[in-house]
């Protein structure tokens, strides 16, 4: 599964953008990324798109709502980074939506605000935005980020028209 994880450079302002099939492995590592960035400010708002996400290659005992699972170990070691604050799951899929779901009641209880949305602009509305800030910052990608419109599949995979592009952003933070 191909991620970007980025970091506003002008507020407390997170982006991740999810694209192929989701495995627990990577997954964990852009929630890791995100989390545990020194920038990162709990309490601060998060937007994680996943309007490209094709699939999924997850197991019990990566992640389950029912039994100890690699998820739940991270969300409980996460737990004080992502007290607080809101997030916004970008998705049409009603997998990818229900993962968020599970993901964000996994760990101890942190006051973070999680819902999905099947476009941009409601998602952004419920963060208190009229648009994505304008430079961001990669501070984590697999395979490694090249520069892309946020919104398209981020990391070489064909553009797809139905993705409404939200910008641009270069490694190391310049936006144009």
């Amino acid at each position: 599964m191909p991620y970007r994880v980025s970091l506003s450079t002008c507020d407390p302002f997170g982006l991740v953008e999810l694209s192929g099939v989701v495995s627990w492995t990577e997954l964990g590592q852009a929630f890791r990324a995100l989390y545990l960035d020194p920038r990162w400010a709990p309490g601060a708002d998060a937007l994680w798109d996943a309007r490209a996400v094709t699939g999924f290659r997850l197991t019990p005992g990566e992640v389950s709502p029912d039994a100890p699972s690699d998820a739940a170990s991270t969300m409980a070691e996460l737990a004080s980074a992502r007290a607080g604050g809101r997030a916004a799951v970008v998705t049409r899929d009603l997998l990818v939506a229900s993962l968020a779901r599970v993901l964000a009641e996994l760990g101890p209880p942190t006051g973070r605000v999680v819902k999905t949305f099947p476009e941009v602009g409601d998602a952004l509305a419920f963060l208190g935005r009229e648009a994505v800030p304008e430079g961001w910052e990669v501070v984590a990608s697999a395979p490694p980020a090249r520069p892309t419109a946020l919104g398209e599949p981020p990391l070489g995979e064909p553009p797809r028209p139905d993705l409404p592009r939200l910008g641009r952003v270069r490694e190391g933070g310049s936006p144009h």
